[in-house]
């Protein structure tokens, strides 16, 4: 399933619970997954010798961050899974935490002295940068959520 696809799904099937569930435990394992491995990716390259700028607490906030974001999804799986209305209110609120938390990753990632959306850099550039990132993460976030909000629940 390639990107258009993937937005054609949200956009025009109906709906399911099913597919809905086994997505958000699938985001949930995700998000787990790169909590742990942000949090362990200092041991690996230490932040002395990476190009990167990131502060000495940066892996317990990827940590904490992922770890909670992928618990709420996993239980919003559940939730969904169950047919309960309070399960799709849950998924909505995580994909929008998940959107804050990499727009976030932007400000830990970059060095203070060249972040991309300084004054430094020309407005295509700084443009290119805002609708890479809006194609990659905004679009399929918005059609989710709305795909969510379609779901039939008890």
């Amino acid at each position: 399933m390639d990107f258009f696809d993937l937005i054609r799904e949200l956009r025009k099937r109906e709906a399911t619970s099913n597919k809905a569930g086994k997505a958000m435990k699938v985001l949930g394992w995700i998000c787990i997954f790169g909590g742990v491995w942000n949090a362990f990716f200092e041991y690996l390259i230490p932040f002395e010798k990476s190009p990167f700028n990131l502060p000495p607490n940066y892996p317990y906030y990827a940590l904490a961050c992922g770890l909670s974001l992928g618990v709420l999804f996993l239980i919003s799986s559940k939730v969904i899974l169950k047919k309960l209305p309070l399960g799709k209110r849950i998924a909505q609120l995580c994909i929008i935490l998940l959107i804050a938390i990499c727009c976030s990753f932007i400000f830990f990632m970059f060095p203070k002295d060249f972040f991309p959306l300084e004054e430094g850099l020309s407005i295509t550039i700084k443009t290119i940068f805002i609708v890479i990132f809006f194609i990659q993460f905004g679009i399929p976030a918005y059609f989710g959520i709305r795909y969510l909000n379609r779901l039939v629940m008890c």
